[in-house]
């Protein structure tokens, strides 16, 4: 029950958050931002391979959005099993205040991840009867993050790195219960300016 009512409140709270701040942005550009890119994110028990997108909608505020794939090897550090590895699908979407005009150099920000992961389980493995099964799951991930990126000099191109910490919520399972928790990442990314 906890669960469904820290969901319910982290995503009203931030999607308000977005809307008042973009009612209230003074610096509006003639013309919006639009970026494209790629980013991968590593931490301790995987990869996440991501397309991404971001609209600049002041000289310093952007939203973002990413498509991608996780790759899980949480190896043992699950409290439930030996074994968990896996992945699966998953979309971002979150905001971004840069600390400079043109929406580059350090910036701060929040996003919500939701991952569709298939976790193989193996437990007892040092038992004369092991075990084993597959989980799916529906994942929600709250970050924080904060980054910097170099905006190449009279070019389209930035190129970027990040940090990030937050929480992962199994907030469905199908299957015998697998690992959830507090999550660190770090990140690189690649952007490219599509309306320069």
């Amino acid at each position: 029950m906890f669960k469904k009512y820290y969901l319910q409140v982290v995503i009203i709270t931030f999607g308000l958050f977005i809307i008042n701040h973009c009612a209230k942005a003074q610096s509006a550009l003639d013309a919006p931002l639009y970026h494209i890119g790629i980013e991968v994110q590593w931490y301790p028990a995987g990869y996440q391979f991501m397309l991404t997108g971001e609209w600049g909608f002041t000289q310093r505020d952007a939203i973002h959005a990413k498509l991608g794939y996780n790759l899980a090897r949480r190896q043992d550090f699950s409290p439930y099993n030996d074994q968990e590895n896996g992945g699966g699908w998953g979309f971002t979407t979150g905001y971004r205040h840069y600390f400079q005009d043109q929406c580059r150099g350090l910036y701060v920000g929040g996003r919500m991840d939701w991952w569709w992961l298939t976790i193989d389980w193996e437990d007892d493995l040092e038992t004369a009867n092991p075990t084993a099964g597959s989980t799916d799951i529906v994942v929600f991930q709250p970050t924080g993050e904060v980054g910097y990126l170099y905006q190449q000099p009279n070019s389209p191109w930035a190129v970027g790195v990040n940090a990030a910490a937050g929480w992962e919520i199994n907030v469905l399972t199908d299957g015998e219960e697998v690992g959830q928790g507090a999550i660190g990442l770090l990140g690189a990314r690649l952007r490219y300016l599509i309306n320069d």
